[in-house]
C-alpha cells in the first residue's frame, strides 16, 4: 500500500487509517476518481483492513498466521491486483 500511494500529503508518515483510506479511494490508480462517494477499491475495504491487520500482527506482535489466513491473504492480494489492472486499461 505504501508503495502505491506514495508519501503522505500532510504528515511525515502514514497513519494506519489514513493509509487504508487513501489506498481504497484509489486516486493513485486513477487521478480522476472523485473525492466523494465510494472509492475505486471500496468493495475491498474490509478485506484490505483484515489483510493490513494480519500484517501488523505478524510484523509487530509476532503473531503466527494460519495456513488458512495466509491462503486467504494471497487470494485477496491477487483479486486486488486484478481489479487494479482492469482499472488501468
Amino acid at each position: 500500500m505504501w508503495a502505491a500511494v506514495g508519501e503522505p500529503p500532510t504528515k511525515p508518515r502514514w497513519e494506519h487509517f489514513g493509509l487504508i483510506q487513501t489506498f481504497v479511494r484509489g486516486r493513485w490508480i486513477d487521478p480522476q476518481v472523485s473525492m466523494h462517494g465510494p472509492g475505486a477499491l471500496e468493495a475491498q475495504r474490509f478485506a484490505l483492513r483484515r489483510l493490513y491487520d494480519l500484517r501488523l500482527g505478524a510484523d509487530y506482535r509476532l503473531d503466527t498466521v494460519s495456513r488458512q489466513d495466509a491462503e486467504w491473504a494471497v487470494q485477496t492480494v491477487q483479486e486486488v491486483l486484478t481489479i487494479i489492472e482492469q482499472r488501468q486499461k
